[in-house]
């Protein structure tokens, strides 16, 4: 009897580049269909789990995993799809009502990168890096490389060019791996660089510890989280960038921004666009 939980265990194992963060969702989601066994369960049935969802949001995240467990059985799929789409009619409506009152609250894009210029050491590479490339939490799970070509395929990394002060980032591992593959970001920035000379980072160790050992994706959420100028999350930073760049019509630096935070430009003028409230 194949459960949701035991399915979505093979679904990780064949696509080991998704981040700790989604592989928790993922985990947790699956878990919500307790023993129904998804080879036989109804619509009705995976709906009854879906609606314990407190939100819309919520409700398509768990349905989801059913619908990517169910792929083999087009009726139940079908149906399954058909429902997601109705509930995006809800998260649209919602979602424009919070694109209207996170215009009026998040900060300037003026603002974040004016108090970038009192942040030092761990917490101006988080900030600079979120403001300047758009990364994700998953992103600046990092440790460091003596040399641009690390081995494993399995971390991210973050490497100091000695001779050109270039600061490299090589991320294998983040939410959309699968779609866009391996991200290398060049940065020519002396204060970046000075910064992360503070570190003292040596061969292999982690930009976040606890206890002298890596820091879990959560406590690295957490900590990036009280790093951000004005406790910002990634996504509100995100927001401001995409606004500013709207803004001064600079749909280079957008392009850009998409690159960097591996995300099409389409989700980037929609999901991150405060000024889309369709």
């Amino acid at each position: 009897m194949p459960t949701a939980s035991e399915l979505i265990e093979e679904y990780l194992k064949d696509n080991e580049q998704l981040s700790e963060n989604s592989k928790i969702s993922y985990r947790r989601n699956a878990g919500k269909y307790g023993q129904l066994n998804m080879d036989i369960a109804t619509f009705k049935e995976m709906r009854k789990v879906a609606e314990q969802g407190a939100t819309p949001n919520s409700k398509a995240t768990i349905i989801n995993v059913a619908i990517m467990l169910t792929k083999n059985r087009p009726q139940i799929f079908n149906r399954l799809t058909q429902y997601r789409e109705e509930l995006r009619e809800s998260i649209a409506s919602d979602r424009k009502k919070k694109m209207i009152s996170l215009n009026e609250d998040l900060p300037s894009y003026e603002s974040l990168v004016e108090e970038l210029k009192n942040q030092s050491g761990l917490n101006y590479l988080v900030n600079y890096l979120l403001i300047h490339n758009g990364l994700r939490n998953a992103d600046l799970e990092l440790y460091y490389s003596k040399t641009k070509s690390p081995d494993d395929n399995s971390k991210n990394y973050i490497y100091k060019n000695p001779k050109t002060g270039e600061i490299i980032l090589i991320i294998n591992k983040y939410k959309t791996a699968g779609t866009y593959g391996k991200k290398t970001i060049i940065i020519n920035n002396k204060r970046l660089a000075e910064e992360v000379a503070k570190l003292e980072l040596k061969d292999g160790d982690a930009l976040f510890k606890l206890d002298g050992k890596p820091a879990s994706s959560k406590t690295i959420t957490q900590r990036i989280r009280r790093a951000t100028v004005n406790k910002l999350s990634e996504g509100e930073v995100a927001k401001i960038v995409v606004k500013h760049w709207i803004d001064n019509k600079n749909f280079e630096e957008l392009r850009r921004i998409s690159r960097s935070r591996g995300t099409s430009m389409e989700t980037l003028l929609s999901s991150y666009n405060v000024y889309d409230d369709k």
